[in-house]
């Protein structure tokens, strides 16, 4: 281990998720012990709320983060901007819990998914917009969450053409910079999901990594970029560097590399740039990945932020 990650690259972590996540394993015991062990002082539970029925999963969390608390720890939340269908639906709805993976979405929305495209699915697409997320600010303070991570996931009746996907990822982490609730955009820019990529991925055998911008970051506007950091300066809210982009196979180097610049471009243009290793199953310590790609990107110790905080009495 190097002298510099010696000191800690990173001391806090805004992004992790648990077992009362519909997809995570990670206890919340482990993550406490964990979090000691690595030197991490400050972190945040964000559970999904992909849709209105998932707030048991964050009334689940809340009771565990009160039998586990530790200086330090705080209560936040992932929301999604979801299709306007598939919220008015679930919000009419009285849905159990249930450990489905798949973007946390209700049987009636993938009945048969896999082998046909299940008709509410399509109606979610042609209805989409505009998008919404999956608690109010009523329901936020009422389960006194501390901070919100928001995060696009899923496109919605895109084609499959490059440009396309990133016009639509590019509104959605607009969506999310620019709604008051939201203290932190989550992963910008991660890989987009959507029925026909799903299908396409079957398919193929792989995930067509061509059609978004895994290989080559520089195929996305500057002035999206520019557009996206002058959202967040506008409305005070903090960007993530999240952990994903480092660790996993999908992004090539050349990507990684690029991707370290583009974060270091928005903390130049005054950015609070929040980290997140998105944890589901395990709780490691990143500090060598973060040093290797942000290191060389210009960043140091001290550089990163912690999102403002809702204060409960």
């Amino acid at each position: 281990m190097s002298e510099h990650t010696a000191k800690r690259f990173y001391t806090q972590d805004w992004h992790i998720h648990t077992e009362a996540s519909y997809d995570a394993t990670l206890p919340y015991r482990e993550l406490v012990n964990r979090a000691r062990e690595i030197g991490i002082t400050e972190f945040g539970i964000t559970e999904h709320v992909n849709y209105p029925f998932m707030e048991k999963h964050l009334q689940i969390s809340r009771k565990m983060f009160a039998q586990n608390y530790i200086e330090g720890m705080h209560f936040g939340v992932e929301l999604s901007p979801m299709s306007n269908f598939q919220q008015t639906y679930s919000a009419a709805h009285e849905w159990p819990l249930y450990p489905l993976l798949l973007a946390g979405m209700h049987p009636e929305f993938v009945d048969g998914f896999g082998y046909e495209r299940p008709e509410l699915i399509r109606m979610s697409d042609e209805q989409a917009k505009p998008f919404l997320l999956g608690l109010t600010e009523e329901e936020i303070r009422a389960l006194k969450v501390e901070y919100v991570v928001a995060a696009a996931h899923v496109v919605f009746g895109t084609p499959l053409e490059r440009d396309a996907l990133i016009r639509h990822w590019h509104e959605q982490q607009m969506f999310c910079a620019t709604d008051s609730r939201v203290d932190i955009v989550g992963h910008s820019w991660w890989a987009p999901w959507s029925s026909e990529l799903h299908f396409e991925t079957i398919e193929r055998g792989s995930w067509p990594t061509e059609l978004a911008w895994f290989d080559d970051f520089s195929v996305v506007p500057q002035s999206m970029h520019d557009e996206f950091a002058a959202a967040l300066l506008e409305n005070d809210t903090c960007a993530e560097v999240n952990v994903s982009f480092f660790s996993t196979a999908w992004f090539s180097e050349k990507f990684k590399h690029q991707y370290a610049e583009y974060i270091r471009m928005l903390f130049e243009k005054g950015v609070r740039i929040t980290v997140g290793t998105d944890s589901h199953d395990e709780y490691l310590d990143h500090q060598d990945l973060f040093e290797t790609y942000l290191g060389a990107a210009g960043f140091r110790a001290g550089d990163f932020s912690r999102p403002e905080f809702r204060r409960y009495v």
